[in-house]
């Protein structure tokens, strides 16, 4: 008796168990249904050489994000990256120079728009390489006695010194002449004008050479190397000498064949004669192997260019690297700002031009403004407001919002200068509206992260709300059409007929007409998030449709079972079972009772 007694409670604890998890399964499995994980993006991106170094960082950062971002980047000038985003050949381009007003409408007849974010503050830094400067006491190239070879003044010491320093000084009359002159007929390493800017930088007056020092001369002038490719490079240190030396730089290119007409600075060079390569690193390394342009040979008044100060910094460090004896005399130039100082391309120097421009380029050129470089410019980040997917922008707008907030605060180890508050929190704002409007397009939808992920790692981004696109469900894929039909489900569990499902007419409803369906077909797969498609039609009927089971569900007069019944209607219906059955055990009992 009490063995059976055990047996019972043993049978409805069992029974209630499955019973209960009958009931609470469905408030769990939907957490199966739930969206597929983002898929890691892949964003298309055209980039001046300037923007690589700081680039890689923000890559290798957004790597290690839950949902990663591959960027994949071509280097090129900023006039190529503005007509490859116009063409539709990339998807996100930066450039130093803004887009045309026939760029921008080409863009908006295209419906895609425009979206712009700054992303890095640049310097352009005129570089060299030459022959060590040699100096001798002021007065030593004339103390020589023509009929008898003998020192005029015995007292100097006309001893042959070398220039230790790095740095040269160069106003923007010697920068008009080396770039848009090329030195015709003057060589301005022999000119007085260079004799004087550089005293300060010699040593002081001795016994030995109580009047100073000159250099000396040197038979050949230093070669200019300017892009091929049009580029913000080319512009800026164009625009700075229009700004400067205007009215010489417009005479002297009035006079050249082939010299653009209009003479305005844009990111062709001016001057055809000038040699030109096309690449950020073709200009680098010309400099860097003090290689002529034009022939062969070394040439011996050196070769200079304008670049990006990592550029010249990295070359200073691989220089220093080498052993001593293959070392090359690398040079930089400091040039005259608006308030009269002798300033580089460091990365202090051009954040306070930045800073007093508010992002705009050549702040500091004329106008007094302390400290400031005045070959400045805002690199930005351009993308379309509409034709992005939903992975895409969501890339992009990762990138962005990394290069403008950890990458700020790492752009003066690149050589860079520092984003204005102000400019960062417009880029911040231009990723949130190429989201929204690029997710709109897209009919998707715009969600919120406190941090950026799971695009970006936690703890790079500051808290705040970060906007992304959730993209719209996909739709169901057909199976083609040449697929072998599926074999008909025949178990015996299957209560309904699957011919009777397919009846061979349109649905006046608008609906594609139903294939029949197999038994996995209308209980669905849970493991594949319930999504389990129609299967083909009987061997030998034509054509094939994959239905989810959801739209067979929406076609029934009832509720497919395991399917449609939320856990209040399967409770409902545990409990109307249990009334059944007890009304049917206590009869049960009153018959076997009256027995």
């Amino acid at each position: 008796m009490r063995h059976r007694t055990a047996v019972r409670r043993t049978v409805r604890g069992v029974a209630a168990a499955l019973a209960a998890g009958w009931v609470l399964l469905p408030a769990v499995a939907p957490a199966q249904d739930a969206a597929a994980p983002p898929a890691p993006p892949v964003v298309q991106a055209l980039v001046p050489g300037e923007v690589i170094p700081p680039s890689l960082d923000v890559i290798r950062t957004l790597a290690t994000a839950e949902v990663p971002t591959d960027v994949q980047y071509l280097g090129g000038g900023s006039a190529e990256a503005r007509r490859a985003l116009v063409a539709g050949e990339t998807d996100m381009v930066v450039s130093g120079v803004g887009f045309s007003a026939a760029e921008v409408a080409a863009l908006k007849d295209s419906g895609k728009g425009l979206v712009s974010a700054p992303i890095q503050a640049v310097g352009l830094q005129v570089f060299g390489n030459r022959d060590p400067f040699r100096f001798q006491p002021r007065g030593c190239s004339d103390n020589v006695d023509p009929e008898t070879g003998e020192p005029i003044n015995p007292e100097l010491d006309c001893a042959v010194r070398t220039f230790e320093g790095t740095t040269i000084r160069l106003d923007s009359d010697l920068l008009e002449q080396v770039f848009i002159e090329r030195n015709d007929g003057v060589n301005i390493w022999n000119s007085a004008r260079f004799a004087e800017l550089m005293a300060p930088l010699l040593p002081p007056p001795t016994p030995a050479a109580p009047q100073g020092w000159e250099f000396v001369s040197v038979t050949e002038t230093p070669i200019p190397v300017a892009r091929s490719d049009g580029d913000a490079f080319n512009q800026y240190l164009d625009a700075y000498l229009d700004r400067t030396q205007g009215q010489r730089r417009r005479a002297y290119l009035s006079t050249v064949a082939g010299a653009r007409p209009d003479l305005s600075p844009n990111e062709d060079w001016p001057n055809p004669q000038v040699n030109t390569r096309q690449g950020l690193d073709n200009v680098v390394s010309q400099v860097r192997e003090r290689i002529n342009p034009a022939s062969s040979a070394t040439p011996l008044g050196g070769v200079w260019a304008g670049t990006s100060p990592y550029y010249v910094g990295e070359s200073f460090f691989l220089n220093e690297a080498k052993p001593s004896d293959q070392r090359v005399p690398l040079f930089r130039v400091e040039v005259l700002n608006g308030a009269g100082e002798w300033v580089a391309s460091t990365p202090a120097a051009i954040t306070a031009a930045v800073a007093a421009g508010g992002g705009a380029p050549l702040a500091g050129a004329t106008d007094a403004v302390p400290g400031a470089y005045p070959i400045t410019w805002v690199n930005r980040a351009y993308l379309p407001q509409r034709g992005l997917t939903a992975d895409e922008v969501n890339g992009a707008a990762a990138f962005i919002r990394v290069q403008v907030t950890q990458g700020r605060d790492r752009a003066a180890k690149l050589g860079d200068g520092r984003l204005t508050d102000e400019l960062q929190k417009e880029a911040l704002t231009a990723a949130d509206a190429a989201v929204e409007s690029n997710c709109a397009a897209a009919k998707g939808t715009v969600t919120t992260s406190s941090d950026g992920a799971p695009y970006v790692p936690g703890g790079v981004l500051p808290a705040g709300r970060y906007k992304f696109c959730r993209a719209a469900p996909a739709a169901p894929s057909a199976v083609p059409e040449e697929a072998a039909p599926a074999e008909l489900s025949t178990s015996t569990d299957l209560a309904t007929d699957p011919g009777l499902l397919d009846s061979g007419l349109s649905d006046p409803g608008g609906f594609s007409e139903l294939t029949p369906v197999t038994e996995s077909g209308v209980l669905g797969d849970t493991s594949t998030g319930g999504s389990a498609l129609v299967a083909g039609a009987r061997a030998g009927r034509a054509g094939t449709a994959a239905v989810p089971t959801a739209a067979v569900g929406g076609r029934m007069p009832l509720g497919i079972p395991g399917q449609s019944l939320a856990p209040l209607d399967r409770l409902v219906t545990l409990g109307m079972g249990a009334l059944i059955f007890l009304g049917m055990r206590h009869l049960y009992l009153r018959r076997a009772g009256s027995w």
